[in-house]
């Protein structure tokens, strides 16, 4: 009976410390993910040294862009109209952000006479951009003051997200919250992974390569019985 406890205090043991080490890896990787989807590109990842510093305005707003399916309109853009801190942009970026200022309604020109790209964001504040990506419109689809809320209803946030809502975003923090979002059904009703998918956005190998394709409603239905199954056993 002693030996039979043993074995299974390590056998636990090994599960936690297998699933830790598992989600270090995730974590880790997740950059690497995003650049096999084609979200982030492999020269904007050789210029970061760590994920954990807070995510620029500038950057945040590129992923946005790109995630709208907008990077060529806003690539070949020409207007003239621009900010007093241009010349703080990447050149390549430049257009990105007077697009920007051309397009009020995509919530990144604040009628300011600066654009200041290397500002930082909350988790809260680009929260509110994904959820717009997603299709939900703040006072119409959800309370504008329940909105980390809503966005852990429909799976976008955990727990420990919503409780650091006004927390720096950190590269890291975006990157997860992007995966999520993947996994996410729009207000349409379809899932996030197929909108970019069908976009030609991302790649659909990779999407299936990382179960992108499977909603985490899902996933967390199926974690739900496991646990329920684990429950009966006991």
């Amino acid at each position: 009976m002693k030996k039979f406890m043993v074995y299974v205090c390590l056998t636990i043991f090994a599960l936690f410390t297998f699933q830790g080490t598992y989600t270090k890896a995730n974590t880790d990787s997740d950059l690497n993910k995003l650049v096999e989807l084609g979200i982030v590109k492999e020269n904007e990842k050789q210029k970061i040294k760590n994920v954990n510093e807070p995510m620029k305005k500038i950057d945040a707003y590129i992923l946005y862009i790109r995630l709208a399916g907008l990077e060529s309109k806003a690539k070949s853009f020409r207007g003239k109209n621009t900010y007093k801190d241009i010349k703080q942009i990447p050149k390549e970026y430049v257009p990105y952000v007077n697009y920007a200022k051309a397009n009020p309604k995509l919530g990144w020109d604040k009628k300011s006479d600066t654009f200041q790209p290397r500002a930082t964001l909350t988790i809260k504040e680009f929260t509110k951009y994904m959820l717009d990506l997603l299709g939900y419109i703040p006072d119409r689809d959800y309370l504008a003051e329940e909105q980390m809320e809503f966005a852990q209803s429909i799976y976008l946030l955990s727990k420990q997200e919503v409780e650091r809502a006004n927390s720096k975003l950190t590269i890291k923090d975006a990157y997860a919250m992007i995966l999520k979002a993947m996994k996410v059904f729009n207000k349409q009703g379809q899932l996030f992974s197929t909108v970019l998918e069908n976009k030609k956005i991302v790649n659909g190998d990779v999407v299936k390569k990382y179960n992108l394709h499977i909603s985490s409603e899902e996933t967390n239905a199926e974690t739900k019985e496991i646990d329920m199954e684990v429950e009966e056993v006991k």
